[in-house]
Order: structure tokens, then sequence, then C-alpha cells
């Protein structure tokens, strides 16, 4: 991918996160939490500096979905209803589909494989 592509795709992004982050502060705090956990792994996986960039950057994004979701249904204590979970990353579009240009890879110590 060329470098203004890429670093284009990296600023769509960050403001991405930003925007889930802003939008339900806890999100942002699990996110974060996630993200520091992911690269201690990476870290211990022995995965260069390169991928552990980008495997920071996916684990900070997984909620990403929720950015979909009413801020009634995120912030409700207790069950969801059966039609608030509808509207639940998990159960949406929204929260699974990605441009399928842009694998983001995890390299394990066996060897260069791309996760599905």
């Amino acid at each position: 991918m060329p470098a203004l592509e890429t670093a284009t795709l990296l600023q769509a992004l960050s403001a991405l996160r930003r925007a889930v982050e802003l939008r339900d502060p806890y999100t942002a705090e699990h996110n974060r939490r996630v993200a520091d956990l992911s690269f201690a792994i990476g870290q211990r996986m022995g995965m260069d500096a390169d991928r552990l960039a980008g495997l920071r950057l996916a684990a900070s994004l997984h909620d990403a979905g929720k950015i979909a979701v009413p801020l009634a249904v995120l912030g409700k204590p207790g069950h969801l209803a059966p039609e608030e979970t509808r509207t639940h990353p998990a159960a949406s579009r929204a929260g699974g589909r990605h441009p399928g240009r842009y694998r983001l890879s995890v390299a394990s110590r066996a060897g260069d494989r791309t996760a599905p």
C-alpha cells in the first residue's frame, strides 16, 4: 500500500477511535486496556514494532461498531430487551463488516500467518 494511502487510512481509523471514545467513556477506557494488554502479549510473542503498532490500533478499534448503537442501549443497566439486542454490534452489520482490502495481520513466532 502506498505511504500516502497508509497515512490516510491510519488517520481515518484514529478519527473513528476518537469518535467512539468521545461517545462512550466506558468503551474508551475498556479499549485502552484491551490495546495495552494486546500490545504486551505481542511484545512477549516477539512482534516487531510495525506489527505491534498495527496490533495496538486494531485492539483499540475492536468495539468500533458501538458507534452505531443508540446511547440509551449502550448505557442501559441490566438486560437488553429483544429489540435492543438487534442494535448491538455483535448482531449488526455495522460491527462485523470491514473493507476486505485492509486486512490487519498478526504474526506468531511460528510463522507469518494472517488471521482471517
